[in-house]
């Protein structure tokens, strides 16, 4: 759910890159892997530390980017004589396809014990770019 609110509240993207980003983040998800690395119970509380290993997404834009500045005249668009946001998504989204390095990250999650069945407390905005490969 927060995948798609993310996705559809970018008004940089045509119907066509959001879905392809989606694909993106998909294939991410479906190629995480995990280790638990330690566990600790406190009453109704537990952390959770865990090793995640995800695609590294974060490189491959700041390469995009950096591609960007230094070759701005393969994303003109004629008519403004402006970088033509669309056209420079699609070398991204190119680039993202290709990403095969991976990175691992370290995160904590939090759990609270509700009616005998341990809750997720909500991850933070950090954590979030960590399992979406953006984090650097």
């Amino acid at each position: 759910t927060q995948l798609d609110e993310v996705i559809d509240s970018s008004g940089t993207m045509t119907k066509e890159q959001k879905e392809k980003y989606r694909d993106l983040m998909k294939k991410q998800y479906q190629n995480l892997s995990y280790k638990i690395k330690d566990e600790t119970e406190d009453g109704d509380s537990a952390t959770i530390e865990v090793e995640i290993e995800v695609y590294d997404y974060a490189t491959s834009i700041t390469e995009s980017e950096t591609y960007l500045t230094t070759n701005k005249d393969k994303f003109i668009d004629t008519d403004t004589n402006e970088v033509d946001d669309e056209k420079f998504m699609d070398y991204k989204l190119k680039q993202l396809k290709e990403v095969k390095d991976k990175v691992k990250y370290t995160i904590n999650f939090t759990l609270v014990k509700e009616n005998n069945e341990w809750q997720l407390d909500d991850i933070t905005e950090i954590d979030r770019q960590k399992i979406h490969g953006l984090y650097s």
